[in-house]
């Protein structure tokens, strides 16, 4: 019997936890955060080495992915 309700409760706590009206949204939605956070990271790094050497970033850089940005940063990191 308490088995039972202790599986019950756990059962509707993940299911709480993945439903996207209590703030939930899973794993998917998680990377998706994580992805756009290093993405606007990196985009950020990329915007600041641009102004230190007075020059202005490419047109859509922020609508690169995030392999192209990473590469990016490396060669303007090799070129200093």
């Amino acid at each position: 019997a308490n088995a039972d309700r202790r599986a019950a409760a756990a059962a509707a706590a993940e299911r709480r936890a993945n439903d996207w009206r209590q703030g939930g949204g899973g794993q998917k939605q998680n990377a998706r955060i994580a992805e756009r956070r290093e993405k606007d990271i990196l985009v950020g790094k990329i915007t600041e080495l641009y102004a230190a050497k007075g020059d202005d970033p490419p047109f859509g850089l922020a609508s690169s992915d995030l392999a192209t940005l990473r590469r990016h940063l490396e060669r303007m990191r090799d070129r200093k």
